[in-house]
């Protein structure tokens, strides 16, 4: 079963967060994500706010990458950045498939 992890954000900046987004997705798939998305809300409460997707191929995936990378200093930089441009991060979602 696959492991998504969804972050919403909201930012000032969209194309400094997009270019922070996309050396986020370089580091995430370096270390064994299977997808990284970036998504714009379009409908509801939510309208405007980004998401920011990564996905696993299960859950022994999503552990071993996270540990290595949520700690890192360059995904700390990276997060550092995006706060120093504005950018704020209003919920994080962990999803796990169902295989049907």
């Amino acid at each position: 079963m696959t492991v998504t992890v969804v972050t919403r954000w909201t930012t000032p900046d969209a194309a400094a967060s997009t270019a922070i987004a996309k050396r986020s997705k370089a580091l995430w798939m370096k270390n064994g994500a299977l997808d990284v998305r970036l998504n714009q809300i379009f409908t509801g409460p939510d309208t405007g706010n980004w998401l920011f997707i990564v996905v696993f191929a299960d859950m022994a995936a999503y552990a071993k990458s996270f540990s290595t990378v949520s700690g890192s200093p360059d995904l700390q930089a990276l997060l550092a950045e995006n706060a120093k441009v504005g950018a704020v991060m209003h919920e994080r979602m962990l999803l796990v498939g169902a295989d049907i």
